[in-house]
């Protein structure tokens, strides 16, 4: 029976997941879902949701807030909770299995329709208010079997929104232990799906972890932890879900989940406890009383692993230090023993020997060493290297006379304990063997420069003596830093003595000469006016330096002076300064002014008068050389004045002239124009102050595109004149001719209907100041003169043919159309020549001129022609008898040299 319950809330769904096809998994894995969900939510919030595969979900499932659908067309398990929250429609298809080890908790304006099983092994709660939703299902009996209670107990009691959870007056069949439209746990027995849903109860087998190794040595434990699940049992009797293991052997574990499934038993957990190893002996290799610096080795009873109380893990290990060692062994399982008897080693201290402090003399002088030596005496003492001390056998030795560093070792030996200690000390040499690096600085001069020359002696024992000379000679010195003033290039030497040693060395010197003074050379007249300017030049040199700090070759004089110049030669050597070339500068006239003699912004064609106050010496900036200038151009206009020096002044402040160009006048129309229609007039250029138009029939206009007429006439034909003023008050005129035509009117002739006639002659009308075109707008035709109004058109196509005569009178048209119509010939398919007066001759439609038909049967062989055919073949070959009903073809050859072909059908 089925209830259809609407309510009227419609639902936006933002995203939705599918199963995939027959997939079977788990609601968690990614890879169950199309499109692929990254991390399968349990706490649905709008999505769409479709079951097509068979999805388990081990835990709940709850929608919540948003309008979501949960669509089940195979089998969704879900081992806890499902909440359907406001707005959630749960749809069960045909083949669909729901399967909830929990509670289902219906929220508000939630519909559930199921067309296969809903199994809840909890309880069914309505939530907010049951007449909110509905619960409908489309079998009978329903497959609905709930294990707990329905809360509130309301909706059995014919609910008519929730037919499925009917006790009272259930419309499908009575389950015989529910007693409702709705079955139990003991109803489900009975039910086919029964099996089914027990195999759903197998829960996967748990897993156990364990805190730490599961082998280990006896004494040690471990625990073992079982996943998560509601009971437990393990092997060894124990129902918690962690044990402590002490001892050896195979351990594994059953749960229960909340829904009171049992998983089959975990994979075994093996626990091996192992024997410790028997405690080691320790072998020494020597005395184990020995000096510090010695050792002895102590060697372990073999075993597979060593630990020493000094941390060592070999066998054997070799003791250097004084103590009480022992050892712990490991055993192959890994497992270690108690520890061995102590072995005590004592270590004799070692004299502690100072060789003394490291120092440093002079090369080639001698020094006393200073050493200690301290514990238990007495000492011998033993120093090398010998062949560099007076005694080697004393504690205090004197050294020879040292012009290398030097490492002294000092050995020192107990001869109570007899043990020894070595110490060394290092006498540094100071310095390096006697020398000398003299220079001369600078080591380039000019001449008459003086030069600071420096011995630089270094090494040796550090007290120097000088002595100088030079080549050539004439220069000496006892001290280490001279000055020395050479003319010529010198070669100075210097030896060096520290009392013991005597070095030689020497230092040259390059002088190099003066240049000769230089010249200068004038590029012009010395006196001139101000303004203007006179090059003055060097002869050669490398470098220059002029009176005024120039240091280019050649200077630019614009102001009075007496000017010199020195030159500085390749090698840097600066000349004396040259003789002076004295500058005069004169000094130029008063600026001049000009008076302007009328207005200086005019239109195009007028003038105006410049005057200058100087009476003579003008020069104007146009060229002019009068004192008043008459100018008719746009310009900017000076004057300059000359004096008595020939100096000239400075030009005038500039007179502007502003010469305002003609407007360039046009005028334009749309003409020619054809009798009747609009005659308009074009003016420019555009933004004139005034436009002046003039022309036939006594025409003004003072807009700048006036219309002249909507409707022109022929006496509007002429010359318009227009007259344009701008902005500068400047005038310009220009003048259009226009013409005005008669407009022609278009006859093509007459349309014509032919008989499969494929040429005609066109008869048009034209007036002798017309001229005319044919053209083809449909169909087919060739014209043989298109510009005749009477012409023949050939090469017309069966059908409509359309043309078109166009007439022109100036720039007039006018066109008409002529229709000529093609009729194609009929031709009959079939003929049945009995005689009986119907359809008994091949009768082709109406056509000019003579036709040929020639009829061939289908072997290609030709049995009747006739070369003027008049629509009376009958069926009969040349020879007159009956041909067979058959198909025959045939060809109709037309006057027109037009060919038809085809087939018919002789019927008797």
């Amino acid at each position: 029976m089925l209830w259809i319950f609407w309510l009227s809330v419609q639902a936006v769904f933002s995203q939705s997941h599918v199963s995939k096809n027959n997939y079977t998994g788990y609601w968690t894995t990614p890879t169950s879902w199309s499109p692929t969900w990254s991390s399968p939510k349990t706490n649905i919030l709008g999505y769409d949701i479709t079951i097509n595969g068979y999805i388990t979900l081990n835990g709940s499932l709850s929608f919540s807030i948003l309008p979501s659908n949960l669509i089940i067309n195979d089998t969704l398990v879900i081992y806890g909770d499902l909440t359907l929250g406001l707005l959630t429609n749960l749809t069960i298809n045909g083949n669909g299995i729901l399967i909830v080890r929990g509670n289902l908790t219906i929220g508000a304006f939630s519909n559930i329709i199921t067309n296969n099983y809903i199994i809840v092994t909890g309880d069914i709660i309505k939530i907010i208010s049951p007449n909110n939703g509905s619960f409908i299902s489309n079998n009978n009996p329903e497959k609905v079997f709930i294990g707990g209670n329905i809360l509130p107990t309301g909706i059995t009691n014919h609910k008519s929104n929730f037919p499925a959870l009917n006790c009272t007056a259930p419309i499908t069949t009575r389950y015989p232990h529910s007693n409702c439209s709705y079955g139990d746990m003991t109803d489900i027995i009975n039910d086919p799906i029964y099996p089914f849903f027990q195999s759903t109860c197998t829960i996967g087998a748990p897993t156990i972890t364990a805190d730490g190794p599961t082998t280990f040595c006896t004494g040690g434990s471990v625990n073992l932890t079982s996943s998560p699940g509601i009971t437990y049992l393990w092997s060894n009797g124990a129902i918690t879900r962690s044990i402590n293991v002490t001892t050896s052997n195979s351990y594994s574990v059953q749960v229960t989940n909340a829904s009171g499934c049992h998983s089959a038993a975990s994979a075994v957990t093996v626990v091996t406890v192992n024997a410790l190893p028997v405690t080691p002996t320790i072998t020494a290799s020597g005395p184990t009383t020995f000096c510090a610096g010695g050792s002895v080795t102590l060697t372990s009873s073999p075993e597979a692993t060593y630990l020493w109380s000094n941390g060592a893990t070999m066998q054997s290990v070799n003791i250097s230090t004084a103590g009480n060692y022992t050892l712990r062994v490991k055993n192959a399982n890994g497992c270690q023993s108690v520890v061995s008897a102590a072995t005590i080693l004592n270590v004799n201290a070692l004299p502690v020997v100072n060789a003394g402090t490291d120092k440093s003399i002079p090369n080639g002088t001698s020094t006393t060493i200073n050493a200690t030596v301290t514990g238990s005496g007495p000492f011998a003492y033993s120093w090398s290297p010998s062949s560099k001390l007076i005694n080697a056998s004393i504690k205090d030795p004197t050294t020879v006379n040292l012009d290398t560093t030097t490492v002294f070792a000092l050995t020192a030996t107990s001869l109570t304990t007899s043990c020894s200690n070595t110490d060394e000390v290092t006498i540094t040499i100071s310095g390096v063997p006697l020398n000398s690096a003299p220079t001369a600085n600078p080591g380039t001069i000019c001449a008459g420069t003086s030069i600071q020359l420096h011995a630089l002696a270094f090494g040796g024992s550090g007290s120097y003596t000088y002595t100088w000379t030079s080549t050539p000679s004439g220069f000496t010195s006892p001290i280490a830093d001279p000055i020395a003033n050479p003319v010529v290039n010198t070669t100075y030497y210097v030896a060096v003595s520290d009392g013991f040693t005597t070095v030689n060395r020497q230092v040259a010197e390059t002088v190099n000469p003066l240049p000769a003074t230089p010249t200068i050379t004038a590029g012009g007249p010395t006196t001139f006016c101000d303004g203007s300017s006179v090059t003055l030049t060097s002869n050669a040199g490398t470098i220059y330096l002029w009176s005024n700090g120039t240091t280019t070759q050649g200077i630019n004089i614009t102001t009075a002076g007496s000017y010199t110049v020195q030159v500085t030669s390749a090698s840097g050597c600066q000349s004396a300064a040259s003789a002076a070339t004295v500058v005069t500068v004169n000094d130029l006239p008063v600026t001049p002014t000009i008076k302007v003699s009328g207005q200086s912004t005019f239109c195009d064609g007028d003038s105006v008068t410049l005057t200058s106050s100087a009476g003579t010496g003008n020069l104007w900036s146009n060229g002019a050389t009068t004192q008043s200038v008459n100018i008719t151009t746009s310009g900017s206009y000076t004057v300059q004045v000359s004096n008595a020096s020939g100096c000239q002044s400075a030009p005038s402040v500039a007179t502007v002239v502003t010469v305002n160009a003609l407007p360039l006048t046009t005028a334009s129309s749309n003409g020619p124009v054809c009798a009747g229609t609009a005659l308009n007039l074009t003016g420019g250029p555009a933004g004139m102050t005034i436009y002046y138009w003039t022309g036939p029939d006594d025409f003004t206009s003072l807009i700048q595109n006036p219309s002249v007429s909507d409707s022109a006439t022929l006496d509007m034909a002429g010359l318009y004149t227009l007259t344009v003023a701008n902005a500068n008050g400047c005038v310009n005129t220009a003048t259009q001719s226009i013409i005005v035509n008669e407009t022609p009117i278009a006859v093509a002739g007459p349309d014509q209907d032919l008989k499969f006639n494929f040429e005609t002659l066109m008869n048009a009308e034209l007036s002798a100041s017309e001229t005319g075109e044919w053209s083809l707008i449909s169909g087919s035709g060739h014209i043989s003169d298109i510009h005749s109004p009477t012409t023949r058109v050939t090469e017309l196509s069966t059908g409509v043919n359309k043309f078109l005569w166009k007439v022109l009178n100036g720039n007039c048209e006018d066109t008409a159309e002529v229709k000529i119509t093609v009729h194609d010939v009929f031709v009959p398919s079939v003929i049945t020549p009995n005689g009986d007066g119907n359809n008994d001759y091949f009768k082709i439609s109406e056509f000019t001129g003579n036709v040929e038909l020639i009829i061939f049967n289908r072997w290609g062989n030709e049995e009747y022609t006739k070369t003027n055919y008049l629509n009376d073949w009958d069926g009969r070959n040349n020879k007159g008898a009956e041909l067979p009903a058959d198909t025959y073809f045939y060809i109709l050859k037309f006057e027109n040299g037009k060919i038809k072909k085809g087939s018919v059908l002789i019927i008797r």
